[in-house]
């Protein structure tokens, strides 16, 4: 599996993570792939978004977004960032407009369809760890009211566009997600994981995933 890979500019939230939304980077992954098949191995591209863990240094100027606002994340002196010229405190985000989040996806798709033309074997949504799927998910830094907020059905439907996206590209066996169950990194926290991840792991069953990528909640 990559390392996390930006599915845009405005993605981006680590200096020097790689990316999959130009045509330089997808000629730089297929000498790469060249390689690992060189040696009989196969690999997977984990597709990702940083959301408000990130700075305007690493988006091009575009202030950072997520589900919704959060000022005490920003505040947190310990939510840092590496930009050019060294590590940086997270800076204010934004909300994403509903007509936003049809717009991402797509950006995922696109990621996708360039993971498959450099050579990948398949993709892996990374909806962990504090960054912008999973700050969807949780209600701690999810307080929307519309249809991506509020009951864990609400909260869920931004990751299962983005998975039923991904499956248009490749098919369902070659798609996989990364969760991270009671998690805390980046600020994260829900009021019932349990109910959250149960529920997120029985409807993707219905979508014949590759694999299920958990993590432990080894950082916070």
């Amino acid at each position: 599996i990559s390392e996390a890979t930006n599915i845009s500019l405005t993605s981006r939230g680590w200096l020097g993570a790689p990316g999959l939304y130009t045509d330089e980077q997808e000629k730089g992954w297929s000498k790469i792939l060249s390689a690992v098949h060189a040696k009989g191995g196969h690999m997977f591209a984990q597709l990702w978004h940083t959301g408000r863990s990130s700075h305007p240094a690493m988006t091009g100027g575009a202030m950072p977004v997520s589900a919704s606002v959060d000022s005490g994340y920003w505040e947190n002196p310990n939510h840092l960032v590496s930009i050019p010229g060294g590590w940086a405190q997270s800076t204010p985000h934004r909300a994403l407009a509903v007509a936003e989040i049809c717009c991402i996806v797509e950006d995922y798709r696109r990621a996708a369809q360039r993971a498959m033309d450099a050579g990948f074997e398949g993709v892996e949504l990374h909806a962990a760890n504090g960054y912008l799927v999973d700050q969807f998910l949780q209600d701690g830094s999810n307080k929307r009211t519309d249809e991506y907020g509020g009951s864990i059905e609400n909260r869920s439907r931004f990751l299962f566009q983005i998975v039923t996206a991904l499956i248009s590209v490749w098919g369902p066996g070659r798609v996989a997600v990364r969760l991270a169950p009671n998690g805390t990194w980046n600020g994260m926290s829900d009021s019932n994981p349990d109910a959250l991840f149960s529920y997120l792991v029985s409807r993707l069953n219905d979508y014949g995933l590759a694999y299920l990528h958990i993590i432990e909640p080894r950082i916070g």
